[in-house]
Formats: structure tokens, C-alpha cells, sequence
């Protein structure tokens, strides 16, 4: 009778370590999932991070250059402008020796000419 028992209370142990067992295979399988997802999402924030600090860098450097050419293309301008006033060509036109041909200007026109060569 003594080993009936026995057999039995091993027999619910085993039964209930198997439902034990199940439970903590479920949480540590769960924990598993976790762990990965957790890792997963942390390595796409680093790269996304990442990503952005780049890009945030190179906009940077961009508009920094964008303002440069900006100040040079006035600069330019300027010195278009400069070049191109009436003053300036005036005094371009003294320093050789140029006379200004006023406004009545007349173009010498040539016939048709026919020109033959041997």
C-alpha cells in the first residue's frame, strides 16, 4: 500500500512538473521573443539615429556653402554692374584712345560682288 502511494505521488509530481514546465517553457520563450524584439528595435533607433545625425551634419556643411556662393554671386553682380556702367566704359574708351560714334551711325554696304578664284 506504502508503494501505491508512492507511485501515485510521484505520478501527480510528474504532472504537475510537466504543467510547471509548459508554463515556464511559454515565459521563457516569450522573454526570448522579447529580448530579440527589444534588440532589433534598439539597432533600427542606433541607425535611424545615426542616419539622421548624418544627414543633419551634411545640411550643415551645405547651407554654409550655399550662403558662400550666395555672397560671392553679389559680389559678382557687383562688379558686373561696376564693369558695365557708363562711366566706366567712358573711361576704358579714353584710356584707348576710342571716340564716341554718337547716335547717327551709317554702315558701308558692299554690292553683290562676285569674286572668282583660280
Amino acid at each position: 500500500m506504502f508503494e501505491e502511494q508512492k507511485r501515485d505521488f510521484s505520478f501527480k509530481k510528474s504532472f504537475k512538473g510537466k504543467k510547471y514546465k509548459n508554463k515556464d517553457s511559454n515565459f521563457i520563450f516569450f522573454n526570448k521573443i522579447l529580448f530579440v524584439l527589444i534588440v532589433f528595435t534598439g539597432v533600427f533607433y542606433m541607425g535611424t539615429v545615426n542616419s539622421l545625425t548624418v544627414k543633419g551634419f551634411e545640411l550643415q556643411k551645405l547651407q554654409k556653402i550655399h550662403k558662400r556662393l550666395l555672397k560671392e554671386k553679389k559680389e559678382n553682380e557687383l562688379e558686373i554692374t561696376t564693369i558695365e556702367s557708363r562711366d566706366n566704359i567712358d573711361e576704358i574708351m579714353k584710356d584707348l584712345d576710342m571716340v564716341y560714334a554718337g547716335s547717327n551711325i551709317k554702315y558701308v554696304l558692299i554690292k553683290d560682288l562676285e569674286l572668282a578664284r583660280k
